[in-house]
């Protein structure tokens, strides 16, 4: 978990990852030279629970460079989940991915997901997933939400997150899928994605340049597939953003542990 003057939203997300019903988990929180008092807040936990460990930056690393930081201090892990210091995870995430895992051999896995506003209110209808994706398949969708993944460095070796490019993500996905590793999506929200201002992603016009970057110089696709691939993806980013946009919705069946995860945000920090 990668956390940059998360104070407003660390404790949901801590709560929902150390709430899991899988419980044999290390929650690794790299605090990225924050200068507010989410160093505090995730102490405050770990006090509470040996799981969690906080480790600090003096900053500047980026969601890349702290992520590849946890990855690096994990021990001995055979499994690797993401979970960002603004989102949260349903309680049955990960059992319920590595059930999925053990059942069909699957490298890559993610979930569908809720958007959520800045406050936590929910937002339209949740984002669903196809069944499995292919290399081809990845470099045109916006299906996979870092969030969601969980990874099973039995097939895909020890990540390492690109630095050098913003879309880091993407660029791991498609690049652990061209490599041959197989997917699986659950077709049920188990994460819940704060749509965020100011968060990077919201960044369109650089996030654009990202996702062709990927696909000219890291996948190395000839012209005319990359533009039919990045036509695919800025196609189904706009739909996604319009479709689920962040609304009230009285039409969904959430989790229960979501809830109460969100209620934390409240508390005073």
């Amino acid at each position: 978990m990668p956390a940059y003057n998360a104070r407003a939203t660390i404790r949901s997300a801590v709560a929902s990852a150390l709430g899991q019903t899988h419980r044999n988990i290390e929650l690794l929180l790299v605090d990225d030279g924050s200068t507010d008092n989410t160093a505090g807040i995730a102490l405050e936990f770990a006090a509470r629970d040996p799981r969690l460990r906080v480790i600090k930056t003096p900053g500047g690393l980026g969601p890349a460079g702290a992520r590849n930081a946890g990855i690096d201090a994990a021990t001995a892990p055979r499994w690797i989940a993401f979970l960002d210091s603004d989102d949260v995870w349903s309680e049955r995430k990960l059992e319920l991915q590595l059930m999925e895992a053990h059942r069909t051999g699957a490298g890559l896995l993610f979930t569908s997901y809720w958007r959520i506003s800045e406050v936590g209110t929910l937002a339209g209808r949740p984002v669903r997933v196809p069944k499995s994706l292919n290399a081809w398949q990845s470099y045109g969708n916006t299906a996979i939400a870092t969030s969601t993944v969980l990874l099973d460095m039995n097939c895909t070796g020890r990540p390492t997150l690109d630095g050098t490019i913003g879309h880091e993500d993407y660029e791991l996905w498609t690049r652990l899928l061209s490599q041959g590793t197989p997917s699986r999506g659950i077709d049920q929200p188990l994460m819940a994605y704060r749509v965020r201002k100011s968060s990077v992603s919201s960044q369109k016009i650089p996030m654009s340049k990202n996702v062709w970057t990927v696909l000219r110089d890291r996948r190395r696709l000839g012209r005319f597939a990359s533009a039919w691939c990045f036509a695919s993806y800025s196609s189904r980013a706009i739909f996604k953003h319009r479709i689920h946009a962040p609304r009230m919705s009285t039409q969904l069946t959430v989790d229960p542990s979501v809830l109460r995860a969100l209620a934390l945000d409240d508390h005073p920090c």
